[in-house]
C-alpha cells in the first residue's frame, strides 16, 4: 500500500497519439525508480519484438488485444 495519492497501477495502450505507451512507461521509470507503480501495456501488436520492446521500456506485463481471460489470471 502506498502512503500518498500516487497511482499504483497504470494500464497504457502501446499505440497512442503523440507518445506511445512504451515511451510513457520509460519516462515514468526514469522519473522515479523507487515507485511501486505496476505498468501493464495493452495493445493489438502481438509480435515478439513489440512485447520485448515494451518490457525493456520498463513495463511489468504486456497484454495483447484481444486477450483471453486466462491471460489475466496470475
Amino acid at each position: 500500500m502506498q502512503a500518498d495519492d500516487s497511482p499504483c497501477l497504470a494500464i497504457l495502450d502501446r499505440m497512442m497519439p503523440g507518445k506511445d505507451g512504451a515511451q510513457i512507461c520509460r519516462l515514468a521509470r526514469e522519473m522515479d525508480r523507487s515507485s511501486p507503480l505496476y505498468i501493464i501495456l495493452l495493445t493489438v501488436l502481438g509480435r515478439t519484438q513489440d512485447v520485448v520492446a515494451g518490457l525493456e521500456a520498463g513495463a511489468d506485463d504486456y497484454v495483447s488485444k484481444t486477450f483471453r481471460s486466462d491471460e489475466l489470471r496470475g
